[in-house]
Formats: structure tokens, sequence, C-alpha cells
């Protein structure tokens, strides 16, 4: 057994790799690292660290299990939540701000693209690094408009360039 006693720091310094085996080659022998109250484990590594074996972790039941740099990615494996930009996803998966797919996002059978607040505004790429809303749904009562952002009527469709509505599809009582 080694054991440090200097309160301050100890080393164990090697000029060639160095490495740590524990048990033998026939039997399974955990390696622990273990700190108290506040202590960390802290892996300097400049080259980076591999793991040179796949293989499932464990993390503890938490809902910050393993968060990394205060919720840039956090899993949450008390309510099987990963969030990124959170460190409280509500979600299974809980992204805050923006982002971002190079490729295709499917929805199952029963999916639904939803607005947490407000209306669901659906933008296209109006020049270069410009996005424009291109069709609104409005929350409170369902009006869809393209080329507007405020619908009065179920449908409606504003043209671009023109002050006036290019056309409007009501109810009872309006025009057509």
């Amino acid at each position: 057994d080694l054991l440090f006693t200097n309160p301050t720091a100890s080393y164990i310094k090697s000029a060639a790799p160095l490495y740590i085996q524990a048990g033998e080659v026939f039997g399974s022998s955990d390696l622990t690292l273990k700190t108290y109250n506040s202590g960390d484990v802290v892996l300097d590594a400049a080259g980076g660290v591999t793991l040179a074996q796949a293989q499932p972790w464990s993390l503890a039941t938490s809902t910050t299990a393993l968060n990394i740099q205060s919720g840039l990615l956090n899993i949450d494996t008390t309510n099987t939540r990963v969030g990124i930009g959170t460190t409280a996803p509500t979600e299974i998966l809980d992204v805050v701000g923006n982002a971002s797919a190079s490729g295709y996002i499917t929805l199952g059978q029963t999916g639904a693209i939803r607005s947490q607040y407000g209306p669901l505004n659906l933008a296209y790429k109006s020049g270069l690094g410009t996005w424009a809303t291109g069709l609104t749904l409005q929350d409170t009562t369902g009006n869809v408009g393209i080329g507007t952002t405020g619908p009065i009527a179920k449908l409606e469709i504003a043209y671009p360039g023109l002050s006036s509505t290019a056309l409007k599809v009501s109810g009872v009582g309006s025009t057509y």
C-alpha cells in the first residue's frame, strides 16, 4: 500500500508512459479514484483523453449526472432527459437556443411541431445570413398567414411588396 501524508500535494512522476493496473488478466477488478468533500478528479491531458475500449457508462442517478460546461450538455438520469444549453431539461431532448440540422428532421406518425409560447413561425432564407418569416400559425386563433405574421382570417396570403393583401379567404360576410 502507498500512503501519502503531505497535506499540500503528493506526486507520482514518470519520464516514460505510466501504467496503473488493477487485478489480473483472468479477473475483473475495479480501479477507483476517490476524493472527499468537494475534491475533484482532474484530468490535465494536453493531448486529450482516449478510451481504448467501447464500454457502457453507468452514471449516478441525478438531474445533473453528467454536466459539461454548466449546461452546454447535461444528462439527467433521474428523468431520462438530455439538455443542451440547460441544466434543467423538461423533455427527453431539450435544446435552449438556436439549433441547426444539415439533414432531414422526421416526425413520427403522431408527432407535431408546436411553439411553446406565441405563434409558430416557419422562416426561409431570404438572403446571405438573412431569414424572413414565410408562414405563421397563430397560437390563439389558428389563423394561418403566408407572407404576414398577423393573419386576421383562417388563411391570409400577403404578396410581398404590395401594400394590400394579394389573396384573403375568410368566412361568411367577407369578400373573396
